[in-house]
């Protein structure tokens, strides 16, 4: 394979450009440019997903009427592009308050920008440094090889592999360094939502509402925490908009993916089992 520091490319705040491509990306990106940036703990990302029930999601936002502009914005790493493909996203912001998980981002859409084909963009991500993998390398090589054959995901097809690629291609997927409980920085993404004309159609927080659960480890009170939490998500929601959770089980096993209206949508609630998520 051909090192990536060939690509040529100019940096930029969120991202980069190809040379010679005309960027057609957000215009109102300057609204983001003053969220508070925190400190991030640097563990291993989930480059991809450990949550269960991903063909169910799947059926759900792909039975669920599209919205006019409707726009991702997710937490961690590739399983964002996932529902992205189901709900055909015009754009998403992805963000996460560790340092790693946005080098990660950044490495991503290096390795995106550059690759045309699906299978040399698994090739490279293969590679990445240790870092970057949870898994042993031959465990992550055959993780990262059957994400070429999972029904439904981004890597699947050539189609998704190339709708994803053309989103970033023309600067419309950003990368924030964001801690969830940061509920101003969440106003100001509405604004930049709003701006731009687009609607939050899908709120991807996987099991962030499990780690909050544990800062009362910390002597955090996670209430507080809790009503952090939902406020930022109701900050950018609408009345249509969808929350994807994933919260352990009892035993602690498993990482359980459901679907939330976003009005009704509580981050403990859910974790109490009071709310029910939309069914298939």
């Amino acid at each position: 394979m051909a090192a990536l520091t060939s690509v040529g490319a100019s940096a930029g705040v969120f991202g980069h450009s190809i040379q010679g491509t005309e960027s057609k990306g957000f215009i109102h990106k300057r609204i983001l440019d003053e969220i508070t940036q925190f400190q991030g703990v640097d563990t291993k990302p989930y480059i991809l997903t450990n949550e269960s029930d991903l063909d169910k999601t799947y059926q759900i936002l792909t039975r669920i009427p599209r919205v006019e502009r409707g726009f991702h914005v997710g937490v961690s790493c590739l399983h964002n592009f996932d529902i992205m493909c189901a709900r055909r996203s015009c754009g998403a912001i992805l963000f996460d308050a560790s340092d790693n998980v946005i080098d990660l981002h950044k490495e991503i859409k290096r390795a995106i920008l550059y690759y045309e084909d699906r299978r040399d963009f698994v090739k490279y991500i293969k590679y990445l440094p240790e870092k970057y993998r949870r898994d042993s390398f031959d465990t992550f090589e055959s993780k990262m090889d059957s994400e070429l054959e999972k029904t439904n995901g981004w890597l699947s097809s050539d189609e998704n592999y190339q709708f994803i690629r053309s989103l970033f291609l023309n600067d419309k997927i950003i990368s924030l360094k964001l801690d969830i409980q940061d509920y101003k920085s969440f106003q100001m993404i509405r604004e930049f939502i709003d701006a731009e004309k687009l609607t939050a159609d899908t709120i991807y927080v996987s099991n962030v509402g499990d780690w909050v659960q544990t800062l009362a480890y910390e002597g955090v009170n996670v209430d507080i925490a809790f009503r952090k939490m939902m406020l930022a998500i109701h900050k950018i929601a609408t009345y249509s908009s969808i929350v994807i959770d994933s919260s352990s089980d009892e035993e602690g096993l498993g990482l359980f993916q459901n679907c939330y209206d976003a009005a009704n949508y509580d981050p403990r609630l859910v974790r109490r089992g009071k709310i029910t998520p939309i069914q298939v």
